[in-house]
């Protein structure tokens, strides 16, 4: 017994030991610049979003955050790249809801498991989507978009492959019966590029990337994605208003970090996070830039991570696509 007990005596020891270098991490976090990893390129919203909370994280950690644009495949370059860092919190991502909700159902295989390897800290913003078209092109109204799109073909871009944009109109054009060509990008900058200049006939795009277009008068919204309209634009119907029953597209985005991150490191971004987005400037600064602060700690978060990928993973079920 006392040879036992010896034996459980030093399994402790060596149990706690290990554990000391996590706690220490933790107690000492940030001991160095911090990166958030974009899965989208410089001009969009999940950017604009990234650099908003670096530059408040930044003053909160009491270390320099900045972004780092890895876009691509869909999100999964960034997501990959995250998994991969060390687990210490220096490294986080801004994913949205093809990183962590619908690439699983999409995708025959991904380099990471959401579920697996990253770990929720908080949801931060919410962006509802909306139908645009050029304004002086042959689909500038919704009911000529619907006329072509039934009689011939429409090409629709979208940020990338599995995205939300690109989720959306798939759906759309199911419900609806379009006939339609999808051209993916890397990022919502180029898509609005090529609307701009006529090269596309539709998009689902988010407020953020479109608003300067529609300033000019050369980016017409046909109709907003979410089920309710927008306070923005009050006097745009909505998909669902047009016929479109129960329709209800919107993107949004989290702060997630890699699986074995320290507890305690979590529970202080998230902390900061959450003060982030109840801050009125802030709040204030996103709206008017058409991003909704969504913050939800990390238990809600993962609910509704969870919520997102049963809603989404009978959408793409239903629609039928499946990317390698």
């Amino acid at each position: 017994m006392a040879v036992e007990r010896r034996r459980l005596h030093l399994a402790g020891a060596l149990a706690a030991s290990a554990c000391i270098p996590s706690l220490a991490r933790a107690a000492d976090y940030p001991s160095k610049e911090v990166r958030i990893v974009v899965p989208y390129p410089p001009g969009g919203a999940t950017d604009f979003i990234g650099r908003t909370l670096a530059a408040e994280l930044t003053s909160r950690l009491g270390k320099s955050v900045i972004v780092e644009n890895r876009p691509g495949a869909g999100t999964n370059i960034a997501a990959e790249f995250v998994v991969r860092a060390p687990a210490d919190g220096h490294v986080i991502l801004l994913a949205d809801s093809a990183t962590l909700a619908t690439n699983k159902t999409l995708y025959r295989k991904l380099p990471y498991d959401p579920q697996r390897d990253l770990v929720p800290v908080a949801r931060v913003a919410r962006i509802p989507l909306l139908l645009v078209a050029p304004a002086g092109g042959d689909t500038r109204t919704l009911s000529m978009l619907l006329a072509k799109a039934r009689s011939d073909e429409i090409s629709y871009g979208s940020p990338g492959l599995g995205s939300p944009h690109h989720l959306a109109m798939a759906l759309y054009a199911r419900r609806a019966g379009l006939n339609i060509n999808h051209v993916p990008y890397k990022g919502a900058a180029p898509v609005l590029q090529d609307l701009l200049g006529g090269r596309l006939d539709a998009a689902f795009l988010d407020l953020p990337t479109v608003r300067g277009a529609m300033g000019g008068g050369r980016i017409k919204v046909l109709a907003v994605g979410t089920k309710d309209r927008l306070d923005a634009m009050p006097g745009v119907s909505t998909l669902d208003e047009s016929g479109a029953g129960g329709f209800d597209a919107f993107a949004w985005q989290g702060i997630v970090v890699p699986a074995g991150t320290p507890a305690n490191v979590v529970a202080r971004l998230g902390a900061a996070l959450d003060d982030i987005l109840r801050t009125p400037a802030v709040v204030k600064k996103l709206d008017e830039a058409g991003v909704l602060a969504a913050p939800a700690p990390q238990a809600e978060f993962a609910r509704f991570i969870a919520e997102e990928s049963a809603r989404w993973g009978a959408v793409i079920r239903e629609t039928g696509l499946s990317l390698e």
